[in-house]
């Protein structure tokens, strides 16, 4: 029988292609399922939380009125207006007023000291530990999202292998079907489609989806900052203790200047992180950082964590407030 040489070769070259293109869907399919695993991340260390054992107390005493601490002159001979507003603020000016209206050298003056000193020590403590709540939900968050970082971090590195795998054996391809000689209108295609999957690779690594992650915080002290967006102010929030809430919402300096909660929320609204961004962005990202949770991705958690940390910050500066009490009322003969 007689045997046509070119039929051969036209089939060494049907082959090579189909195995090159065979090779190139595979490699693909193989991104795809890397690109669909990134979208749907999910860790058990978002379910932690940082709640302490039993929820704050209240104010040691009732918070005079106006009227009422302008009306106690024993009080306002021994203390100077802005410690007397903050003891007032912290339910503290009943026991001071017994204090000083008690006799120097007395029983009843040493029990009064005493009762003072506990309220200020308990005032500290819980001070000490709501930074300490605040400070655990900073590093819960920028664990989470280093874990996300780490997760896009080995999915830049697989495009990149993947990348130059497939233009090594790109070169490998269309080199071996130049020396099988085969035309170049056949092996030109196999060349270019490597190239346009080695690029598709290379922007993938790029521009690939952020990784997100399901992230729970029923219990979210900066839900009690962005009340003014949520919704009116209409009950105690859980989260914060009375004591550090009286601070955060008490005007921070002169009379008619912005609470410290109202500095904070217009520093984040306007100049920080979320200043820059659009109307429709903002109210979501409000939503996700003072809500109950959400599907957070990495830059998203970072956020968060530098708000616990602006507003731990905040909370620490209490204890300058308690400080100079203390040293007006050891001060006291």
């Amino acid at each position: 029988m007689t045997s046509f040489p070119f039929l051969s070769a036209a089939r060494r070259w049907r082959a090579a292609a189909g195995a090159g293109f065979a090779l190139l869907a595979w490699l693909s399919g193989c991104v795809v399922a890397q690109v669909g695993a990134s979208r749907a991340l999910d860790a058990p260390a978002a379910a932690v939380a940082c709640a302490p054992a039993e929820l704050p107390y209240a104010l040691p005493g009732p918070v005079l009125t106006a009227p009422q601490l302008a009306a106690d002159t024993l009080l306002r001979r021994h203390f100077t207006a802005p410690t007397l507003a903050a003891a007032n603020r912290y339910g503290l000016a009943p026991a001071l007023h017994q204090l000083v209206a008690a006799p120097l050298g007395s029983l009843a003056r040493l029990s009064a000291r005493q009762r003072v000193g506990e309220q200020l020590a308990a005032l500290a403590l819980l001070v000490g530990s709501t930074t300490a709540e605040l400070d655990c939900e900073e590093e819960r968050a920028d664990q989470v999202a280093d874990y996300l970082l780490d997760q896009a971090a080995r999915r830049i590195r697989r495009y990149t292998l993947l990348a130059i795998v497939l233009g090594a054996l790109g070169t490998v391809v269309t080199g071996g079907l130049a020396l099988l000689e085969v035309r170049k209108s056949i092996y030109r295609p196999v060349g270019i489609a490597f190239g346009l999957a080695g690029a598709a690779l290379g922007l993938l690594s790029l521009y690939a989806p952020d990784a997100r992650i399901s992230y729970a915080h029923r219990r979210n002290a900066l839900a009690n900052i962005g009340l003014v967006d949520l919704g009116p102010v209409t009950t105690q929030p859980r989260t914060l203790a009375a004591p550090v809430w009286a601070y955060l919402t008490a005007p921070a300096g002169a009379t008619g200047a912005l609470s410290r909660r109202e500095a904070l929320l217009h520093r984040w609204q306007t100049t920080g992180e979320l200043g820059a961004r659009s109307s429709a962005d903002r109210q979501r990202l409000l939503h996700l950082l003072f809500g109950r949770g959400g599907t957070y991705a990495a830059s998203e958690l970072q956020m968060r964590a530098n708000f616990y940390d602006q507003l731990e910050s905040s909370v620490a500066l209490l204890k300058q407030e308690l400080t100079q009490l203390a040293a007006q009322v050891a001060a006291l003969p």
